[in-house]
């Protein structure tokens, strides 16, 4: 009984809260109350639906069957009536009287009740107790929707006020009071009907309702619009409509309204202007609504062109620093941008239309007009699942990043304010960064770093964590000798671990099993390592962790600092020297005293190192390089550091007067005080000395060396840090050495010294140049005029002083052993120089020695040459000498003395360097150079077996970063430019070409005349090295193109453009360009070498790849580089004379510039070939006549090397055949012309193959045979491709001159078969590997010249022959004799045939 009376609980409705409060809901236990209610009027409408089963009243609407059978049973009621329309329209006004009571109305739209009295199964599986609502049964009728929609509308304004009302639900919806929406209501019913008459009329309808409904239900409406319309609407009216009603109708309605429209089908006119109201809408519109829009901007992009006016239009709202940064909530706004994000990600994923339009609008925009919104979307597009954009972003993206168009500050700002967008993309993102890590190039692995660095700074722990395990990753690669991913890696983790360590404190254990191995380690990722490892440990963290992992350094660092390997007592000291370092950064407090962890330190080293003399300057070199890096030293740990090494400086190296007299040391060697920089008379006012020879013998010199120069470099550079002031330590610069006598160092007396005299005597010659080289190094930058003075007389002492350790070391005869300098492996080799600098040349040598036909005793004596000793080269002293600080290059703004101006001008006044001061600095800077811009092989690490020595001898230079270093380079090119020029008037004057203008000169001595030659060859060594590293500072700066005002690439022309004056370089781009290639132009008139006639070349080709939107300077400078090779190529080199190993670099230098840059190659080739065959000939019959060396023009080329350039002009006519294009088959006289000039390009082109063809019988070699195979072929398969059809159209207009094309490629390609049958006989591998592609390719072409020939219906004039086989010179290959009934020779070719009359007559009777 209660359940019943809980289903017949009436429902009650009230409009409005102010006007009538809403009945309380009756508890479950209250039984039913009869409450007074209206009558149901008794209608017409009622009637009919109470005789079909129907029951509705204020009590609530019940129905006495299913749904689809009211229905049934309510048609077939009213189809009883005499007319039916009568009775319908009956049945209406009824239905308009019954529901124009409210509550009856809302009454009819919730569902109705199953009655279980009437005889229904309630069993049944199918039967529901809610059935359909009134409203929606009769929408369900065909013969009644219509009218009940109209009602439904007309209802619909009547809610424009109040569309909310309390309802109290029926018992079988759970019972209670709920808030309902009766428009949202009425939209329901519409929304799920299964057909609707008249969809466009209702459509027309609901918008024109739409204009005065609050905003939610008009975006109801509005919404529901796209649903009614089918394909055969008029979706453009829709449109229009939904367009005025966004201008004038509802607030907040922009999100449904573009919604609607992305969903319907318009043209592509009124698409254009839905776009731009779209775009206009963007500008004004909320941050609310721009998913919407930017989704349907995207969806309605239908073509790439579409999507690139639409994008480019897109993008500069999508800037999400403005977005963030604009009024609203501040959760609202990063909901909103995430889901603009995610539209994105949507479109750029799924429809290949936009990725591959956003792709090309992203390679448009320039570094100034980037903002946050271009990398998100550039990161996205690297990630999408479709390889073939992915790939193509990735592209995008390294190049954007190698020219410097990608900013890392915007990169940096992305992750600062949208790491958030980044969340659900973190796989793609990290997976991306980390093949940056592993790139080649350096710009590409900084962006790589700074990924991983917002990684862990701004995304969450989980991120965090993934990031970690990626780094450790690439640190564990430092076993496959992955060195450079290794270093990123570590200075990502030095940098997060310096700035913020409490990111990685919570995976401190981890990182540190990851830095385990440092003995597989070069030096450089040991100090990372330590750096990141004593960060961690020493921070402002006091939990346990961080308290263990301290005493756990001090445990490893004691153990590695008392190790018997060198290698980890190396590792021990830089562990030490980063945790002093990291100690010194902390603040004092209560709970730590820094003082004593640094005593406790320092005692630790003093008790380790109290007798290792290399171990302390390992330590001190570390000091050093700790100062140049980006670690701070505090002013205590600065001082004590400081005083120590002070101590240890007197000690050891400083001696009074007294002290430093004559004497004999321990090998029995005479002392003495030399390397005075004061007058002669001054002498004895000098106090104080250096002991490079100790007479107390302590300490020797292989052990004083490292150790005195280690002590001054961190003296010096903690003086800096302290006060920036060298004045306590500048009398070192003057201070006298006491060191060997110099006549131990005269060739003659060093050979009468025993080993270990010799040994000494060398050592002591290193450490002074060493220490010579560090006072250079700290004094170079100083302002006073004695302190240069004094530094370029050092820098001369150590010019000679390392000419004559490479005069001394050939001479020891066990080999020698320089001492360690403090940088690099402490564990030498005993290695005998004199047979390392001779194991080349014995190499090259032996190939010469024929062993099997030489006499034994003539081949040991052969063998006894080839060891004989060679002079040490810069290169081999390299490792051994101490690094110069790349400050010491600014001594370039002296100016160059030569000889002769010396004798004029020998007392002039002024500071100055001489030539081979110059090249003494100029080696050591190409040196640098190469090391940092030029991309190596990438070195072993410091613990590898096999390590070489590329990385040692550059620890200052490796602290610096690449952009320091290439600033400094560039501001060096002023003064480059300027010794260039006066290099280049140096080698112009006749004062040092040569041995002629010597001896002309009556009062000049022989002495004299071998010092100018000697300078000569001195100049034109500095001149080839300031080119090169010119070369390698421009080629890095095209590589990393930014032609900005403010990019080093700007700076580097501009001062090229002053050519070394002080005026001022020209601002524009073009005019910079044009200028530098200016001067490198003037100089290839003067060259004096091969070696650089190639490096002008190669800077004349960078400059010219650097101009991209001015055709005629390209053209101007092309032809600029083709005189210039053509012009290195009529030279004939002194450097080249007898040495064919440069002979063959130059030429193929020389020549490919000469072809790629002329403006028809294939006429410079024909040029080539008619005035070089004679000289080679001529060379080769006459050698040694003088009257035809004059007249030959290309002095270099020989028959030896003329392969070299045959392989040149064959692959420059395979690509210039490949480059024409194919014939237009339209019938306009502007196409005719294309095709007569194509068909004449073809006929260059043959003409130059049917003459490298001809070559090979005067050069049949097999260098010269393989180009011909591979590259003939290609040159075939074009004609099929391009010019067989351009016979084809010409050959009714023009049909002599195919005629005649296909008669000249006949001979060549008959030539070629030939070729082909000597290549089997020769039975050379390398030889016929090519035969078989280059057979099929003239079978294809046989047969597409029949083809030809049947269609201009000429096949009488093509006939087939058996081809003899014949060698390079035309005689028949005898093992294949013909029979008797064989064609001749004449007729063993596919060609349409002219030379007889009946062949001709044929010809044209058929055509």
């Amino acid at each position: 009984m209660a359940s019943a009376n809980k289903r017949r609980r009436p429902l009650t409705v009230t409009q409005d809260k102010t006007k009538e409060p809403h009945n309380k809901r009756r508890s479950k236990n209250q039984k039913n109350v009869t409450q007074p209610s209206k009558t149901v009027p008794s209608n017409f409408f009622t009637t009919s639906l109470s005789d079909v089963g129907f029951q509705f009243g204020y009590t609530g609407n019940k129905i006495g069957c299913e749904s689809h059978s009211f229905r049934q049973k309510l048609i077939k009621f009213l189809m009883q009536r005499d007319v039916l329309s009568e009775s319908l329209q009956e049945f209406f006004s009824a239905m308009e009287d019954t529901l124009s009571d409210e509550d009856m109305f809302v009454a009819g739209l919730f569902p109705s009740e199953l009655d279980s009295n009437d005889n229904f199964d309630m069993s049944s599986q199918n039967s529901e107790i809610l059935q359909d609502s009134l409203i929606k049964l009769l929408l369900s009728c065909d013969e009644l929707q219509g009218d009940v929609l109209e009602y439904l509308i007309k209802k619909l304004p009547l809610y424009t006020e109040n569309e909310n009302v309390k309802v109290n639900l029926l018992p079988t919806l759970s019972g209670g009071t709920e808030v309902a929406n009766i428009p949202r209501l009425i939209l329901n019913h519409l929304r799920w009907l299964d057909f609707i008459n008249e969809s466009s009329a209702l459509a027309s309808k609901l918008l024109e309702m739409a204009s005065v409904m609050q905003s939610m239900v008009a975006c109801d409406i509005i919404s529901f619009v796209p649903d009614l319309l089918t394909d055969e609407c008029d979706h453009s009216t829709v449109a229009a409509t939904l367009c005025d009603l966004l201008n004038n109708g509802p607030e907040k309605i922009t999100s449904a309204v573009f919604d609607a429209l992305s969903n319907l089908m318009l043209p592509n006119s009124m698409l254009k202007e839905m776009q731009d109201l779209a775009i206009s809408n963007l500008a004004c519109g909320s941050v609310e609504d721009m998913p919407v829009v930017v989704k349907y901007l995207l969806k309605s992009c239908k073509t790439v062109d579409v999507g690139k006016e639409v994008i480019a239009e897109l993008r500069p709202h999508l800037d999400f620093s403005v977005l963030l940064s604009s009024d609203g909530s501040s959760a609202l706004i990063r909901s909103s941008t995430t889901l603009i994000a995610d539209a994105i990600f949507s479109s750029i994923q799924f429809h290949s239309v936009i990725a591959s339009a956003w792709i090309s609008v992203l390679d448009r925009v320039n570094d100034d007009n980037v903002h946050v919104g271009d990398v998100v979307c550039l990161f996205l597009l690297c990630i999408i699942h479709n390889p073939q954009h992915s790939k193509q972003a990735t592209v995008l993206l390294y190049s954007k990043i190698r020219n410097n168009q990608l900013p890392f500050a915007i990169v940096q700002k992305s992750f600062e304010l949208c790491s958030y967008l980044f969340h659900s993309h973190f796989k793609g993102v990290c997976k991306l960064a980390k093949n940056m890590v592993w790139s080649s190039s350096q710009q590409i692995r900084k962006m790589g770093a700074l990924l991983y660095e917002m990684f862990l700074l701004h995304m969450d722990n989980f991120c965090k964590q993934e990031a970690i395990g990626y780094l450790v990753e690439h640190i564990s690669s430092v076993s496959n000798s992955g060195t450079h991913e290794a270093d990123t890696a570590l200075d990502v983790l030095c940098i997060i671990a310096s700035n913020k360590p409490e990111v990685l404190t919570s995976y401190a254990n981890y990182i540190r099993d990851a830095l385990d191995r440092m003995d597989i380690m070069s030096l450089k990722q040991v100090r990372a390592s330590y750096a990141v490892l004593s960060s961690l440990a020493y921070n402002e963290c006091t939990d346990a962790a961080t308290l263990g992992m301290r005493d756990e350094m001090h445990m490893v660092l004691q153990k590695q600092l008392t190790h018997v390997s060198d290698k980890y007592h190396h590792i021990g000291i830089i562990g030490c020297v980063s945790t002093m370092v990291a100690i010194s950064r902390m603040d004092q407090n209560a709970n730590f005293n820094k003082s004593k962890e640094l005593s406790s330190l320092m005692q630790t080293m003093n008790y380790v190192l109290r007798n290792d003399i290399l171990g302390w300057a390992i330590f001190y070199d570390e000091i050093y390089l700790v100062t140049l890096g980006n670690s701070k030293i505090c002013k205590s740990l600065a001082k004590k550091v400081s005083t120590d090494a002070r101590v240890k400086l007197e000690k050891y190296f400083l001696s009074d007067k007294e002290e430093s007299s004559s004497s004999a040391t321990k090998c029995k060697l005479d002392s003495a005080l030399r390397y005075f920089l004061l007058p002669e008379d001054q002498h004895s006012e000098s106090d104080v000395s250096i002991k490079i020879v100790n007479n107390n013998n302590k300490l020797n010199a292989k052990q004083m060396s490292p150790l005195l120069c280690s002590l001054f470099c961190a003296i010096a550079a903690l003086e800096k840090t302290q006060s920036s002031d060298l004045g306590e330590i500048d009398a070192l610069l003057c201070c006298p050495l006491q060191t060997y006598a110099s006549k131990y160092e005269e060739t003659d007396t060093f050979q009468t010294l025993s080993s270990d005299q010799m040994t000494s005597v060398l050592d002591t010659l290193f450490a002074t140049v060493n220490w010579f080289r560090e006072l250079i190094s700290v004094f170079a930058c100083e302002s006073d005029d004695d302190f240069k003075s004094n530094v370029l007389d050092r820098l001369k002492q150590a010019c000679e002083l390392q000419a004559t350790l490479q005069r001394l070391i050939p001479l020891t005869p066990n080999g020698y052993v320089p001492p360690f300098m403090g940088s690099g492996k402490r564990e030498a080799t005993v290695v005998s120089w004199r047979t390392v600098a001779a194991s080349s040349e014995t190499k090259k040598m032996s190939k010469t020695l024929d062993c099997s036909t030489m006499e034994p005793k003539k081949l040991q004596k052969e063998k006894k040459a080839a060891v004989a000793p060679v002079a040490i080269t810069t290169s081999l002293l390299r490792p051994h000498l101490r690094e110069l600080n790349i400050d010491v290059f600014s001594l370039f703004q002296y100016p160059v003395q030569f000889c002769k101006e010396n004798h004029v001008n020998s007392t002039s006044e002024g500071l100055f360097i001489l030539p081979s001061h110059l090249l003494y600095l100029l080696n050591d800077l190409k040196q640098k150079v190469k090391h940092r811009l030029v991309l190596n092989k990438l070195p072993p690490g410091f613990g590898h077996k096999s390590g070489g020595n590329s990385d040692i001898g550059f620890e200052k230079l490796d602290q610096l970063s690449m952009d320091e270093v290439v600033t400094k380079v560039v501001k060096l090119t002023t003064h480059l430019q300027t010794h260039l020029t006066a290099l280049a008037e140096k080698l112009k004057s006749k004062t040092v070409s040569g041995p002629e203008d010597a001896d002309s000169d009556d009062s000049m001595s022989s002495v004299d005349s071998g010092i100018f030659l000697k300078e000569h060859e001195t100049i034109a060594d500095c001149f080839e090295s300031i080119l090169e590293i010119l070369l390698h500072v421009l080629t890095w700066n095209c590589s990393h193109q930014n032609t900005s005002p403010q990019s080093l690439l700007h700076q580097f022309l501009g001062q090229l453009c002053s050519k070394g004056s002080d005026s001022a370089a020209p601002v524009d781009n073009t005019a910079m360009l044009s200028g530098s290639f200016r001067c490198f132009v003037n100089f290839s008139s003067i060259l004096p070498s091969s070696t650089c006639g190639c490096i002008v070349l190669k800077l004349l080709t960078s400059l010219h790849g650097l101009v991209t939107d001015n055709k005629s300077q390209q053209t101007w400078m092309a032809k600029k580089i083709s005189k210039a090779a053509d012009d290195f190529l009529k030279v004939d080199w002194n450097d080249c004379a007898g040495n064919p190993s440069k002979v063959s670099p130059a030429l193929q230098a020389f020549f490919a510039a000469f072809l790629k840059y002329s403006e028809d190659p294939l006429l410079s080739i024909e040029t080539f070939i008619k005035h070089a065959l004679p000289d080679i000939l001529g060379d080769n019959s006459e050698p040694n006549q003088e009257d035809d060396e004059s007249h030959i023009t290309y002095p270099l080329l020989t028959k030896a090397n003329f392969h070299i350039l045959y392989k040149g002009m064959f692959e420059v006519l395979g690509t210039t055949a490949a480059a024409i294009p194919t014939p237009s088959t339209a019938k306009s006289n502007a196409s005719r012309v294309d095709n007569v000039d194509l068909l004449l390009r073809w006929s260059e082109a043959v003409k130059v193959l049917e003459m490298l063809i001809h070559i090979l019988k005067s050069f049949s070699s097999r260098s010269t045979i393989g180009p011909a195979l591979k590259h003939a072929k290609s040159v075939v398969e074009s004609f099929v491709r391009t010019g067989i059809p351009a016979c084809e159209v010409t050959f009714r207009e023009h049909q002599d001159d195919v005629i005649n094309l296909l008669k000249k490629i006949q001979s060549s390609t008959r030539q070629l078969q030939h070729l082909a049958c000597h290549s089997k006989v020769s039975k050379d591998s390398s030889l016929t590997n090519h035969v078989p592609a280059l057979k099929r390719s003239l079978e294809t072409f046989v047969f597409r010249v029949k083809a030809l020939m049947v269609l201009h219906n000429c096949h009488e004039a093509f006939w087939l022959g058996n081809l003899k086989n014949r060698n390079l010179q035309g005689e028949e290959i005898l093992s294949q004799m013909p029979t008797a009934g064989s064609s001749d020779d004449d007729s063993d070719d596919v060609t349409p045939q002219q030379g007889d009359k009946t062949t001709e007559q044929s010809y044209s009777e058929s055509y």
